[in-house]
């Protein structure tokens, strides 16, 4: 591949990468004060951390 291609991607992928991980800290930055009555229970957080880990090994892979 091309390296200005190379670098593009690597540059797109950064920027998906921090939209994802930013909407995912927003979303537990709302749901914690929540409480269970609410219908959002601790599992729908531990589903959210537990993804952005995944983001995170995915992302140090790329070497991001």
């Amino acid at each position: 591949m091309n390296f200005h291609v190379r670098k593009r991607l690597k540059l797109l992928t950064q920027i998906c990468y921090i939209a994802l991980w930013s909407f995912l800290s927003l979303n537990i930055i709302r749901i914690l004060p929540t409480r269970p009555d609410n219908g959002l229970s601790t599992k729908t957080i531990n589903d959210i951390i537990r993804l952005m880990f995944v983001i995170n090994m995915f992302s140090q892979n790329l070497n991001l």
